[in-house]
C-alpha cells in the first residue's frame, strides 16, 4: 500500500484496513455486514453505520502472471453522536386536572434528533434509552441506530453510553415533583463531568434560561432554572457546548394547554396568559435538523446559546388560525398570569408565561437557517388537524 495515496484520514477518523484474497477470476471478494464488537459492555453492538471505499491498487498476481485488483478495503467509521431522551416520556404534567394522554416528551426531542441524524447520514447514532425493548427503540435500531440502555441516574451506564462518542445531544428529565429541579441538576452535572473526562468534542444541550438568576429571584420557573444551571455547569467545566433553547411547543396545544369550552359550549377558549405579547412557537419535530446543522458547523456554534423559534404570533393569531383550519370557533381567552394561577394553573407555569412576556431571545431567522423546513404554525396545524377533531 502506498502510504501517500492512503493518507488523508484525520485524527477523528477511525479506520481498519484489510487485504482481500483473490477469487479465481481475479475479482476481490466482497464482504457484507462488516462488524466490530466493543467488549460486551452496553453499546457493544454491531457497527452497521460504516462508510467504506475500496481503492484498487494494481499488483501482480504471481499465480496467474497478470495484474489484478488487490487493494486495501478502507472502512471509515463515522463519528458517533450519543442521543439522550430517544424514547422516554416526561413523568407527568403539573396540571392534574388536564388530560395528558400524549404529553410532549423527552422522546420527542431525542427521537427528533436521532431521526434527523439518521436521515442526514453524516454521523453514526447511538440512541440512549432505559428500555431497549420499547417499540420506539426497536424502530430506531431498524433505522440503523445503535441502541443502548442507560439511565441518567446510573453513572456506569452513562459512561458506557458516552465512551467513544464524538459528541452528544443531552436532554435532562423534569418530573414536576418538588425535588425534580435538584434531581435534574444532579443528572446534568453527571453527564457534563463524564463528557469532560471522556473528551467529547461537542455537546448540544437542550437548555433554557435560569429565570430565577435573571430576575434576581423574583420569578422561579423550576423546569427552566434547573436546565439553566446545567447549561452554566457544562461551560464551567470546559465542555465544548452549544445550548438550544426551545420555545413554546405547538404540541402543547394537544395536551396541557388544551382548549377550554366556554360556558355556552359553542366557543373554545385558548388560555395562554401572555397578553398581547408575541409568543414564539415551534414543533418539537423540527428540532432534529437544527441539531444536525449545529453539529456540522462546530466552530460557528460552540459556546453559543441559541433561542429557537419558527414563528412569533399573538394568542389571538393562534386562535384565528386554529379556527380556520379546524372549522371550530376558537378565541383568545385573554387571561393574565394572575387569573391563570387563581383558576388552578401551576405557579411555575404562570411564572413561565410571565417570563415569556419579558420576551426572551428566540431567533426565527437563525432557526430557519439551521432548519429551513421548520414549520410555521398553520403548516403544522394542517398536518395535525385530525388530532383536533374531537375537541
Amino acid at each position: 500500500m502506498d502510504p501517500k495515496r492512503d493518507s488523508g484520514l484525520n485524527e477523528d477518523t477511525r479506520s481498519w484496513q484489510s487485504f482481500h484474497p483473490l477469487t479465481h477470476n481475479h475479482e476481490a471478494k466482497k464482504e457484507e455486514g462488516i462488524t466490530k464488537k466493543r467488549g460486551g459492555k452496553p453499546g457493544a453492538v454491531l457497527y452497521k453505520q460504516l462508510v467504506s471505499s475500496v481503492r484498487d491498487t494494481p499488483r501482480v498476481c504471481t499465480s496467474h502472471g497478470t495484474d489484478a485488483p488487490l487493494g486495501p478495503l478502507i472502512i471509515i467509521m463515522k463519528k458517533i453522536i450519543t442521543v439522550f431522551g430517544s424514547t422516554e416520556k416526561i413523568i407527568s404534567s403539573p396540571l392534574s386536572t388536564i388530560p395528558t394522554t400524549n404529553p410532549p416528551t423527552l422522546g420527542a426531542q431525542g427521537g427528533s434528533v436521532a431521526k434527523a441524524l439518521l436521515e442526514d447520514g453524516t454521523f453514526a447514532v447511538r440512541a440512549v434509552t432505559r428500555d431497549t425493548s420499547k417499540p420506539a427503540a426497536l424502530k430506531l435500531k431498524e433505522a440503523g441506530a445503535e441502541v443502548v440502555a442507560a439511565d441518567l441516574d446510573d453513572k456506569r451506564s452513562l459512561e458506557a453510553a458516552l465512551t467513544g462518542a464524538y459528541g452528544a445531544f443531552v436532554v435532562t428529565t423534569h418530573g414536576w415533583e418538588d425535588s425534580s429541579k435538584e434531581k435534574e441538576i444532579i443528572q446534568g452535572k453527571a453527564v457534563a463531568d463524564l463528557a469532560k473526562s471522556l473528551g467529547l468534542k461537542h455537546v448540544i444541550f437542550s437548555g433554557l434560561e435560569n429565570v430565577k438568576k435573571l430576575t434576581g429571584g423574583k420569578l422561579e420557573v423550576h423546569h427552566f432554572d434547573g436546565k439553566g444551571e446545567v447549561e452554566e455547569y457544562f461551560r464551567a467545566v470546559g465542555v465544548p457546548t452549544t445550548s438550544v433553547r426551545l420555545p413554546y411547543y405547538y404540541e402543547n396545544l394537544l395536551t396541557i394547554f388544551k382548549k377550554h369550552t366556554s360556558k355556552d359550549g359553542k366557543v373554545y377558549d385558548l388560555r395562554l396568559p401572555v397578553g398581547d405579547v408575541l409568543l414564539d412557537g415551534m414543533s418539537v419535530e423540527d428540532l432534529g435538523h437544527v441539531v444536525v446543522s449545529i453539529l456540522k458547523s462546530p466552530s460557528e456554534y460552540i459556546g453559543k446559546d441559541i433561542g429557537l423559534s419558527a414563528e412569533k404570533l399573538k394568542v389571538e393569531q393562534y386562535a384565528e388560525i386554529m379556527s380556520k383550519v379546524t372549522g371550530k370557533t376558537i378565541k383568545d381567552a385573554k387571561i393574565s398570569p394572575e387569573d391563570y394561577e387563581k383558576h388552578g394553573g401551576a405557579k411555575t407555569l404562570a411564572n413561565m408565561f410571565r417570563f415569556y412576556m419579558m420576551r426572551p431571545v428566540r431567533d426565527v431567522e437563525l432557526t430557519l437557517k439551521l432548519n429551513p423546513k421548520a414549520k410555521k404554525f398553520r403548516h403544522w396545524l394542517e398536518e395535525n388537524k385530525e388530532a383536533f377533531k374531537d375537541l
